[in-house]
């Protein structure tokens, strides 16, 4: 995976995770908005998660093996377990909304917080990983 490949999927995460966001700061007014709302967050879970674990299985662990990069890609990796009880938090709260369709104070706060971790984890990732146009070697 290229620096560039992967500052765009991050950037998409990023992206997507300011339009769920948005999306669920006005609660829906119809059973439709509120499927639409849930099934977003479980689309945006499942591909946040299928990305942790790509990077976990592919990315980390070549660059666990150097010594050098080993404390990176531990912390990481932390941030894996953090982010994803946060989506099963998001997932919870989506949930909650088909019993009421206006509850989505739970969602907006889950969505805040995990902006914050992802956004951290992110940031953190680009700034040790990559050098230029290139991840680090």
């Amino acid at each position: 995976m290229s620096a560039a490949t992967l500052r765009s999927v991050n950037e998409s995460l990023r992206d997507e995770l300011a339009r769920l966001r948005v999306l669920a700061d006005s609660p829906p007014t119809n059973r439709r908005q509120t499927d639409d709302l849930r099934a977003f967050c479980a689309a945006y879970c499942d591909t946040l998660l299928a990305q942790q674990a790509f990077k976990r299985s592919q990315l980390y662990q070549v660059l666990a093996a150097g010594q050098e990069f080993r404390p990176v890609v531990e912390r990481l990796s932390g941030h894996h377990g953090l982010i994803a009880f946060q989506l099963g938090r998001i997932r919870q709260a989506a949930a909650a909304l088909q019993r009421d369709g206006q509850a989505t104070g739970d969602l907006r706060q889950s969505l805040t917080e995990l902006s914050a971790l992802l956004e951290d984890h992110l940031s953190d990732e680009e700034n040790h990983l990559l050098s230029g146009d290139d991840l680090v070697d």
